[in-house]
């Protein structure tokens, strides 16, 4: 939401009130310390220099127009905490300022003679400085995504993920715009790439805890499956992006405080409670009958003979604030969202389903805080975070087969603030819940359509339920995936005459749960017809899968029930030093960030150690550089632990008894068949995966001329990365009584994967007056061994791809660069390009304004990618010469610019009263995504979400 939750007053002095406090700040240890800035602001009107303090202290200033109109400021030059800058810039007007919260700061006027400042409408205070993507100038890996800017980029869906399409090094699956039914339905995150990472190497935290999915399956995209959810994610915690203060993310030059991942950090972050009582509601909704549905091209998707797409969307999100005390603060917010689809069923079910069927998502969010300033220095912040969630699927052609995933969340910590003198603390424990559980009817099966043309026997209900010769009904039962975690979290800070000597420890506890209730079986082999001769009569007359006098099922493939547990410790610890103008005389223009990360867990019972090393200095007015090297270990295989303990399913058959033409089907089945095992994903001395990263970034800062510029590069080699290896060995199994022995496919876990990125940026960003702007362009290259871990980078069973297209040199590389085509190779020769989340080239644009004193809000955002050509695997098999190969083939990837607009006006009530009514038109040029596929034959064309933002 944009709008504010109106505040009152924690701190209101006039000019020279201020002064005395700023002559006693740091005079005692008991004084919190405040960080300080280097400003160098000429003098000019006060809104320009009070732009400039904005820029450079990331604060949001909250002020009329009117107030400062016609007024100047000498500027400002020196090293100054943020008061003690703005008592500086205020001296000469009779301004007073009131703190409201961390980073906000609202400035009044006095009228003569008065000794207290009258409250501005909270419409018109957060009326002055757009915001957007900003860059972090002291940490050239890190951009800050603003609650406001969050607003204006979500599409709709009430999703933070929305925002990172502004920022470079960050990738988009290819897929995010199909109008498959599952992709229009779905109210999870979206998942996103950076630096070239794996979707599951990234490190997401939520208020500072990790939120980390160490249960997420990448190959759970089924929903149907008779072993896998359906239903995953990386993220453990469902967030609505109106409960967000800010998003931070983190692509390159990454702290050794995070630990975990190869890919990014994403910090998500929710505000303190405020002082004083207010409130804000935000609502969002769009629908089919809001959007353009363009046509994929006919060779694409061959000949549509389907309707578009029928989907509705809504989101709502509340904050209220209520003081208890004048130390004790409390918040509490709640986020709604549902997703509708119409699924169309198959023409020979829709005369028993339906023609269409509605199913949906739907997620709530409660977050509640509770805020004690128990002393000058110390504060203590409970909070609760809950997110339930529900996601309904049903299957175009099987009958009886509704089911939904259900997922309950949280994250619950305490935490501990405290900030003496030169030194601050800060400590969480913390306990969170996370998984999916999928309800689903309890045993599937293809009968024999009785009412079928030719089949002997009368027609039934529970058989025919279609129009082809067999129907399918049913599902494979009740399964769950959860993830309980626990910890204790803590950072330190102590000031030296270096720089800040940043240190902390950290232990997580991670208990996860794979379960399947009861056993499930899929009935579908090895059928017994009545006809002339026989009579087929069911012994239990509760069995479904025997019709009596007319069919029975006589084989089924068993999956028994299962409750798999994995257990993982974790044990961090950290060193910096972190030196920003720290030093004296010639290396004051120097800065540094020295630092060392050292882990355990006790699941492969590896240790590490992570160098973390970033060296700055400005060389010339405005400019630096900023160059470092690190090194990240990431966590996560306890996807391999559970499926390596999972039971393999049985071939079970039952017999019948012959008396006369009576077939006497009985219900007491026995093993006919028992695989022997194939996923072995064996786990022992397997090394933890790591990422070697070189960085350099050039940076110019000045937001009175040119704004801000930097280029940026990236430098990133994973390796030890996991994937699976597939081998050829003796395996004995049981078959119709007997035990045979045969060479099979066993799955292993390796650290054969590998992966590199390059990157190369260049961003910029202005504020001015009422406007905001934002460029960015970004080249990039990431190649990869493997796809994901479940992918084999060695297979002996078929150890060559087929490559059937000429591939040249610039669009996919083998190890000698050379140009093939029809040939056979090794899957060691080929490295593949990572396709679904790595764009070469990607460009945006981003201007936000403010209009009619900030009654009227207006962005423009816009991506940009150039059409490329890759390499991947086509799905396809192609038999050559007597074996079967996997076919990769070129690409091409067609250019695609989305431009997106957003406007919202503002309409007060009172002083602490307004509205503001909002418009989003998505896809704002109508243009193709080149998503169309024949499964799904539409793309998002223009779409318009409506919406309003209030206050009280």
């Amino acid at each position: 939401m944009v709008l504010s939750t109106a505040l009152v007053t924690c701190m209101s002095v006039s000019v020279g009130q201020a002064q005395t406090m700023a002559q006693a700040e740091g005079a005692t240890e008991q004084q919190a310390p405040i960080r300080e800035y280097d400003f160098d602001i000429k003098a000019g009107p006060l809104s320009a220099v009070l732009n400039r303090f904005a820029d450079i202290t990331d604060m949001q200033l909250v002020y009329s127009a009117e107030i400062v109109q016609g007024q100047s400021s000498s500027g400002l030059a020196g090293r100054f905490s943020a008061p003690q800058a703005l008592y500086a810039i205020l001296s000469e007007g009779g301004f007073v300022f009131e703190i409201r919260g961390p980073g906000m700061v609202i400035i009044n006027q006095l009228s003569a003679g008065d000794d207290d400042a009258v409250m501005l409408s909270p419409t018109i205070a957060m009326a002055e400085r757009p915001t957007g993507v900003v860059i972090d100038r002291s940490n050239t890996g890190r951009a800050v995504i603003g609650h406001e800017a969050l607003g204006a980029l979500d599409l709709g869906a009430g999703d933070p993920m929305d925002a990172f399409d502004q920022l470079p090094n960050v990738a988009f699956s290819e897929g995010r715009f199909t109008t498959s039914e599952d992709n229009l339905q779905s109210l999870l995150p979206e998942e996103v790439s950076i630096s070239g990472g794996d979707i599951y190497s990234n490190l997401v935290t939520f208020d500072g805890l990790q939120t980390k999915n160490y249960a997420y399956d990448i190959s759970s995209d089924v929903p149907a499956h008779y072993d896998k959810l359906g239903v995953s994610t990386t993220h453990m915690v469902f967030l609505n992006s109106g409960l967000l203060e800010q998003v931070a993310v983190q692509d390159s030059n990454i702290s050794a405080k995070y630990t975990g991942f190869s890919g990014g950090v994403i910090e998500f972050e929710t505000r303190d409670p405020g002082t004083g009582f207010g409130g804000s509601l935000a609502g969002k909704y769009s629908a089919d009958w809001l959007t353009s549905y363009l046509e994929g091209d006919e060779e694409e998707v061959g000949e549509i003979d389907e309707g578009t797409p029928q989907n509705e969307k809504y989101t709502l999100s509340g904050v209220i604030d209520i003081p208890i005390t004048d130390k004790l603060y409390s918040m509490f917010g709640v986020g709604y969202k549902k997703s509708t689809v119409q699924r169309q069923i198959s023409e020979a079910y829709s005369a028993y389903k339906g023609a269409t069927v509605g199913t949906s998502d739907e997620t709530m969010q409660f977050l509640a805080k509770l805020m004690h300033n128990i002393s000058d220095n110390d504060t203590v912040v409970l909070s609760a975070n809950i997110t339930p969630f529900n996601s309904e699927f049903t299957r175009s052609n099987t009958y009886g087969d509704d089911q939904v995933a259900k997922s309950l969340s949280y994250m619950n910590f305490v935490e501990w603030r405290r900030e003496a003198g030169g030194f601050s603390a800060n400590i969480k424990a913390y306990f969170s819940n996370s998984g999916f559980k999928r309800e689903a009817p309890d045993g599937f099966a293809y009968y024999y359509n009785q009412s079928y043309d030719g089949f002997y026997g009368e027609p039934n209900a529970a058989t025919d339920v279609c129009d082809n010769e067999r129907c399918s009904v049913g599902g494979f039962g009740d399964i769950e995936t959860n993830q309980k975690s626990y910890g204790l979290v803590s950072d330190f800070s102590q000031k030296t005459d270096f720089g800040d000597l940043n240190f902390g420890l950290k232990w997580e506890s991670y208990k996860l749960r794979s379960e399947r209730f009861n056993q499930s079986s899929s009935y579908s082999f090895s059928y017994l017809f009545q006809d002339d001769d026989t009579n087929i009569v069911c012994a239990d007359a509760n069995d479904p899968y025997c019709i009596e006098g007319a069919q029975a099922i006589m084989r089924r493939a068993t999956y028994p029930a299962y409750d798999i547990r994995v257990d993982l410790n974790t044990f961090d610890a950290y060193a910096e030093l972190d030196g920003e103008k720290a030093l004296q005389g010639f290396l004051q223009n120097i800065r540094y960030r020295f630092g060392l990360s050292a882990t355990y867990e006790d699941f492969l019972e590896n240790f590490q150690l992570a160098p973390r090393f970033t060296i700055g200095v400005d060389f010339a007015d405005h400019w630096s550089l900023d160059v470092g090297a690190n090194r990240y270990y990431e966590r996560d295989l306890l996807t391999y632990a559970l499926q390596n303990e999972k039971p393999l399913f049985i071939h079970e058959n039952r017999d019948y008894i012959q008396d006369g033409n009576d077939y006497i089907v009985g219900n007491d089945w026995y093993l006919y068949r028992e695989f022997g095992t194939t996923t072995g994903y064996g786990l022992s001395d397997l090394e933890t995966p790591y990422t070697d990263e070189l960085t350099a970034a050039v940076t110019y800062f000045d937001p009175d001329g040119l704004g801000t510029l930097r280029l940026k590069g990236i430098y990133r080699d994973e390796k030890e990365q996991i994937s699976r290896i597939t081998t050829l060995e003796e395996t004995t199994y049981f078959l119709n009584g007997d035990y045979r022995t045969v060479d099979r496919r066993i799955f292993r876990a390796a650290n054969d994967g590998y992966s590199t990125y390059r990157g190369l940026s260049l961003e910029w960003n202005k504020s001015f007056e009422n406007h905001f702007l934002s460029l960015t362009a970004t080249w990039s290259k990431t190649t990869t061994s493997n796809t994901d871990y479940f992918t084999d980078t060695e297979d002996q069973y078929e150890p060559l791809v087929y490559i059937e297209d000429p591939i040249q040199a610039e669009n996919a590389e083998t190890l000698d660069d050379q140009v093939i085509a029809d040939a056979i190779i090794t899957k060691d020769e080929l490295k593949i390009r990572r396709a679904e989340f790595s764009v070469p080239w990607k460009f945006t644009a981003y201007w936000s304004a403010k209009w009619l004193e900030g009654k009227l809000r207006t962005s423009i955002d816009a991506t940009y990618s150039p059409k490329y050509t890759t390499i991947e695997d086509t799905g396809v098999n192609r038999n050559y010469d007597g074996n079967r190969y996997d076919v990769y083939s070129v690409v091409d990837r067609k250019n695609r610019l989305r431009a997106n607009l957003y406007a919202g006006y503002v309409i007060e009530f009172g002083n602490d009263n307004a509205v503001m009514l909002t418009l989003r038109a998505n896809n704002l040029f109508n243009s193709r995504t080149h998503t169309a596929t024949i499964g799904a034959p539409y793309e998002i064309g223009r779409n318009f979400v409506f919406g309003f933002e209030s206050t009280f």
